[in-house]
């Protein structure tokens, strides 16, 4: 497989650890909880605290209470109740004089200050001039805000998308917006146009993103694209929204993974399922860790 990464986390005995491709372990499995590596650095959490490790010098770099972000260049961790940016490479932290709630798009830090919100960049700087009763990062530079109990949305400028505010707005994707007014839930475009989908299909819909609406009818579940065309409606329970094509599902208790005709390329036999990497997918069952293709191979496994 090309391009395949260097280290792969796995669980034995309820405990994470890691191993290289060459199946040799290379941090023991004694921790609660993992990040997977960047480059060569991993955060490790065991009896409540968690620790940045790098695998190559054999050294734990910082400590922390909690993370809220790990990515190429920093982190962003809780430290005795005070939050801080923590840049990886420099081995440096920068106290953040807010409290943080988490970090959104994986670019946006979302702060609170006496009840009202706002987010910060990863040089600290507020992103707004304003601050709302709440604010969240949607999608495709969107951001819905809230300001007495009234929902809108806005763009990076802080300019309003949609002229109108509603009760709720849920989700969005790069065209529609789910608004809630007057009890109802419709959809909206940029423009104002309303498109009431339960005039064509008796479905509890959920979240629209990447292209693709998912709902739940009866005792099915499935998803509609961007044109709100059905592209399947099967005998199993939504878990994820469709990335790369593939979405996890759950049946009976167990997580597999269906391509967007709804045909299982991983059965639903595992515990636990969760995205890797483009194409693989990391799987639990009992007391055996796997990943596995989107062809259903298997790539690694431990008992």
């Amino acid at each position: 497989m090309n391009n395949i990464k260097q280290y792969y986390k796995f669980k034995v005995n309820n405990k994470y650890g890691f191993k290289d491709l060459d199946n040799k372990v290379i941090i023991d499995f004694e921790f609660d909880d993992v990040t997977n590596f960047i480059n060569d650095l991993v955060w490790l959490k065991k009896t409540n605290k968690w620790f940045l490790y790098n695998i190559k010098d054999k050294n734990e770099l910082l400590s922390s209470d909690q993370i809220y972000f790990f990515g190429n260049e920093i982190s962003i961790v809780l430290i005795k109740n005070t939050h801080y940016i923590f840049y990886n490479l420099e081995n440096k932290k920068i106290k953040i004089n807010f409290e943080v709630v988490n970090v959104q798009n994986n670019m946006f830090i979302k702060i609170k200050n006496k009840e009202q919100y706002n987010f910060l960049d990863f040089n600290l700087n507020l992103v707004f001039k304003n601050w709302y009763d709440d604010i969240d990062y949607i999608e495709h530079g969107y951001f819905c805000t809230t300001t007495k109990n009234k929902k809108t949305i806005i763009n990076i400028k802080e300019e309003k998308v949609i002229d109108n505010y509603f009760e709720d707005i849920n989700i969005e994707s790069k065209d529609f917006f789910k608004v809630k007014s007057n009890d109802k839930w419709i959809f909206i475009d940029k423009l104002g146009g309303e498109y009431d989908l339960s005039k064509i299909y008796n479905f509890d819909f959920g979240v629209f993103k990447n292209l693709h609406l998912n709902f739940k009818a009866k005792n099915k579940s499935g998803f509609l694209n961007q044109f709100f065309e059905i592209k399947f409606k099967k005998k199993f329970e939504i878990c994820s929204h469709v990335i790369d094509g593939y979405v996890i599902v759950k049946k009976y208790d167990r997580y597999g993974v269906v391509n967007m005709k709804g045909r299982y390329i991983i059965k639903p036999i595992y515990n636990f399922i969760e995205y890797d990497e483009k194409n693989v997918f990391y799987a639990e069952r009992k007391n055996c860790s796997t990943y596995l293709t989107t062809s259903g191979t298997e790539l690694f496994k431990i008992n």
